[in-house]
């Protein structure tokens, strides 16, 4: 845990005392919550522009970083692509901001969490320690453990005198935490985060997301592996100054994570694993244009996951009656 450069010139610790934006960091949050309703990955969500209106009667344009629009995309697609509008409407028409909110809370975030259409886009500020903590209900399926410092003090003779244990309790389901941790792989093999794989060559399995703010006030990548969590925030300590043209979390704060994995890994020795598939999760093969399930028509066939006690989808209608899935399959990771 680093709390900034230098402690002797300065005592405050970013880590874990720092309010900061999280950016897009935070829309995790978002899809579990809509996927705990019974969304499944598979559904088209449209990635058009859209105008809010507020409380207060002013309107709201949420821009995607990349200013491009058009279509709809499944919940793979948008946040492997980080698409704000996608996540905006996601807030409010499969889930609101207030479950949002108390989903997160229940992940270990303690800051305020305004429930707005703005927290889709991560506008509230989380320390940190906070929402690198809440990932690991993603890594772990569904657990949240209090972050600790100290295990154990021992005497000078090596005797124990006193252990800690951190609170652990059970705070999301094994399906939808899975879920969301298989849309965070999609990010870190082919969405913003590409880069670990194309640059780095880290090819361990990985979730992740980065999180940019407005002006690269902020950047932001939070990541783990089946064997280790971490997070990176960069930024300075006046909110009003920005990072530079460029500096967002794909670019600031992934490098760094990268670097510290790699190490992590060649000093722990940690062997290479596989994250654990619950039994409550079921795939099928699906048409990418419709989101349906695949038939003998489809030429874009992806297979998805879902949760057994969820509905799956119906046959494609665009490619005919359903048979024996055919045509170009592409895999998740």
């Amino acid at each position: 845990m680093i709390g900034g450069r230098n402690f002797e010139m300065s005592k405050f610790n970013r880590a874990t005392q720092a309010v900061r934006q999280p950016g897009s960091c935070f829309k995790p949050f978002v899809y579990a919550s809509a996927i705990d309703k019974g969304m499944p990955i598979s559904e088209k969500v449209s990635n058009e522009e859209i105008v809010v209106t507020l409380d207060n009667g002013d309107l709201w344009a949420p821009k995607n970083f990349s200013d491009e629009y058009g279509g709809v995309v499944d919940l793979r697609q948008a946040l492997s692509k980080s698409l704000n509008v996608v996540s905006v409407r996601l807030i409010r028409e499969h889930t609101t901001p207030r479950d949002v909110a108390t989903l997160a809370k229940n992940c270990g975030i303690t800051t305020k969490l305004d429930p707005y259409d703005a927290l889709a886009l991560g506008a509230s500020g989380v320390i940190p320690l906070d929402i690198v903590g809440a990932y690991q209900v993603f890594q772990t399926l569904g657990v949240w453990s209090k972050p600790i410092a100290v295990t154990g003090l021992d005497d000078q003779f090596g005797q124990t005198i006193e252990q800690f244990r951190n609170e652990r309790k059970v705070v999301m389901s094994e399906e939808t935490a899975f879920l969301v941790q298989s849309l965070m792989r999609s990010v870190s093999d082919h969405g913003t985060a590409a880069s670990l794989r194309l640059k780095y060559n880290f090819q361990i399995p990985t979730a992740g997301k980065t999180g940019t703010t407005n002006d690269n006030t902020d950047a932001w990548f939070v990541g783990f592996t089946p064997h280790l969590l971490a997070g990176v925030w960069v930024g300075l300590d006046d909110p009003s100054k920005s990072l530079g043209r460029g500096q967002e979390g794909g670019k600031a704060a992934l490098p760094i994570w990268a670097e510290f994995m790699l190490a992590a890994y060649e000093v722990m020795d940690y062997p290479t694993s596989e994250f654990r598939i619950p039994k409550g999760i079921i795939t099928a093969d699906i048409c990418i244009e419709s989101g349906q399930l695949a038939t003998s028509g489809c030429n874009d066939i992806r297979t998805e996951y879902f949760a057994a006690k969820t509905e799956l989808p119906e046959p494609c209608t665009l490619h005919g009656a359903f048979r024996t899935p055919r045509g170009r399959k592409q895999s998740l990771f």
